[in-house]
């Protein structure tokens, strides 16, 4: 088996600059591009892989995280993105990522890390608090750090990463105000409460009211086929919105297509705009939908980033929540002033 002795004769190196380029801590010490190559190169070369069964006898660690998601055939565009962010910012530093299902028997599953010796851990919310508590207090008991990666709100008091969608909103109803609209319908959701906080705050904040006939709450026993009925009998109505702010970019979606079916143009008759971007489709719409921006990758690479206790960027901590920051897209779907 070649090791990092057998390099460092190879390329002349010290073998403490081996093993920090093997370790993939050539950044970090500030080893040269061109010395991190040639050692890397002469790794494959030689046939070099790491014994990870040996480093983990060694030094007790296991430079894996356990990432517990939805099965394969519940899981959609947010949840692989968020996925893409974890793995590409385990990989920067070295780790590995070891994926779990939470459906299928979650409890199971966590019995799987003490004996793998895994002390790191994420969890994507799937908005069941009984998962949620099983998790915590299985990591509290074997000494598992865990972060959260939720749609924008806390997860108990353990770590959080979740965008910030209140300001996030707030942004978004601001536009629409900025370019003219008076008459804003919302459409939100209770299960996003900081979502709806940060569209009523924005109505107030520009001196509009929160007008009950132009707002629908949608929970999450009402099935879409309810929720597409409520939208177009506002829309059949004498006085009608002049703009939408929508919980989801499938809702706005929604709205746009009763607007079609009623000969409501977007945006001449009728503005809107989304929420999320997780879905390319949207800007390929007769009026590509204007939507506020998720960064869920950066929601990921975050999360790692705070399991290993590396600086985080674009986002703001507040108790045990970290905010990362969103960023409104604009494209067709609201009339300009």
């Amino acid at each position: 088996m070649v090791t990092g002795k057998d390099i460092a004769v190879e390329t002349g190196y010290a073998l403490s600059t081996v093993e920090k380029v093997l370790r993939g801590h050539a950044k970090k010490y500030k080893i040269k591009d061109n010395s991190s190559q040639k050692i890397l190169d002469a790794a494959r070369k030689m046939g070099y892989y790491k014994n990870e069964a040996a480093v983990i006898t060694r030094t007790g660690v296991n430079r894996t995280i356990a990432l517990f998601t939805a099965t394969l055939e519940k899981m959609h565009a947010v949840y692989s993105k968020i996925i893409s962010g974890v793995m590409a910012e385990a990989a920067r530093n070295d780790y590995s990522v070891l994926m779990f299902s939470y459906w299928d028997d979650l409890e199971m599953q966590l019995r799987k890390l003490p004996g793998k010796r895994i002390k790191k851990l994420i969890c994507l919310n799937d908005q069941k608090n009984e998962h949620n508590v099983l998790v915590k207090n299985f990591c509290k008991e074997h000494g598992i750090e865990v972060v959260f990666v939720s749609g924008g709100m806390a997860c108990g008091d353990e770590l959080t990463v979740a965008t910030d969608d209140y300001n996030g909103v707030r942004e978004a109803v601001k536009y629409l105000v900025q370019n003219g609209m008076k008459k804003i319908a919302l459409i939100t959701g209770d299960y996003y409460p900081e979502r709806q906080r940060g569209a009523i705050d924005a109505l107030a904040e520009a001196g509009l009211q929160n007008n009950e006939k132009f707002h629908i709450i949608h929970t999450r026993s009402m099935p879409y086929s309810l929720l597409q009925e409520k939208i177009g009998s506002m829309l059949d109505e004498e006085d009608i919105p002049d703009s939408f702010w929508c919980l989801t970019d499938d809702i706005a979606m929604m709205v746009m297509m009763q607007a079609h079916r009623r000969n409501l143009r977007v945006p001449e008759d009728l503005s809107i705009i989304g929420y999320g971007n997780a879905y390319p489709i949207i800007q390929y719409a007769v009026a590509p939908l204007t939507t506020v921006e998720q960064p869920f990758q950066t929601e990921g690479e975050t999360a790692v980033k705070l399991l290993l206790g590396l600086e985080t960027e674009n986002a703001v901590r507040k108790d045990n929540i970290v905010y990362v920051k969103v960023n409104l897209i604009e494209r067709e779907s609201v009339k300009k002033k």
